[in-house]
């Protein structure tokens, strides 16, 4: 094809699709878009074929080949798992349950174990041997009866390995209380009552034992008080109605006492403020 005709064919071009009566910034923008429509077409052919651009200078990988990911553990002389051990007890459980923690040399040497050391009576610590010199348990158990709330101790064991000399292990009870109440304190709010105030408290027995509620009181007097029986035994509501006018003087909390026929929690005490606590 000569220059002559090429020129000819530009030109029919031009004229045809009107580019010679076309501003420049237009025409830009109209080679912008069929650009942008004409990239994302390979792109989407590319996609859908499996196939994906690869960026100069990026490593090829090639077809067929498997690619492995490689992940690897920390290696420790004495591996010990877990490092804690807790417990969740009803108020009177016994000492059935029992948490085992592993203990697994990765020396050559065979290592030997002392016994351990708890720094909390509640908790009773033992070692079992697996394998000699390689692997042990270590079985702990709760020793009942435990106070409610939490409960922690401390388990030394001393090795005959230099690269860990000492083994430390965190054991944690958390022991219902017998009786709960919710909530266990109540707030006022700040200055003297506008209106009555009716305020609901719910006793929860948590023991394997029948409950009953004997009895109620509130101090200052003024707070009126009935006791409802939600489930037998088990659920108990405390409804409090405070009479307009009520404010507490000084710094010292209403009280709630709750008499109730266990023998280990007789009295619950639930502290009413006015205003909250910070």
């Amino acid at each position: 094809m000569s220059a002559v005709n090429v020129h000819k064919d530009i030109d029919r071009i031009w004229n045809d699709y009107g580019l010679r009566k076309m501003t420049t910034r237009r025409f830009l923008r109209r080679l912008a878009v069929a650009g942008f429509f004409m990239w994302s077409g390979i792109f989407l052919a590319a996609a859908q074929s499996g196939a994906a651009p690869v960026a100069e200078g990026a490593p090829k990988i090639r077809s067929g080949a498997t690619v492995r990911q490689s992940k690897g553990a920390v290696w420790k002389a004495i591996d010990v798992a877990p490092s804690s051990v807790i417990f969740q007890l009803a108020p009177e459980a016994g000492s059935n349950e029992m948490r085992t923690v592993k203990i697994t040399s990765n020396i050559e040497q065979p290592i030997e174990l002392s016994s351990p050391q708890v720094s909390n009576p509640f908790f009773r610590a033992v070692i079992v041997t697996v394998r000699p010199g390689r692997e042990f348990d270590l079985q702990v158990t709760p020793v009942a009866p435990l106070p409610a709330g939490n409960v922690q101790g401390f388990i030394t064991i001393k090795t005959s390995s230099t690269n860990l000399p000492v083994i430390e292990i965190t054991a944690l009870a958390i022991v219902q209380p017998l009786v709960t109440a919710t909530p266990s304190q109540m707030c006022l709010p700040a200055g003297a009552l506008t209106v009555p105030a009716q305020y609901t408290i719910a006793i929860q027995n948590n023991s394997t034992q029948a409950m009953r509620v004997v009895g109620a009181s509130v101090s200052p007097a003024t707070v009126r008080h009935r006791v409802i029986e939600t489930q037998s035994n088990r659920v108990f509501h405390v409804i409090l109605t405070f009479p307009a006018g009520f404010q507490l003087s000084g710094d010292q909390p209403a009280v709630l006492n709750v008499k109730t026929t266990l023998k280990d929690m007789p009295v619950l005490k639930v502290p009413i403020f006015q205003p909250c606590l910070k």
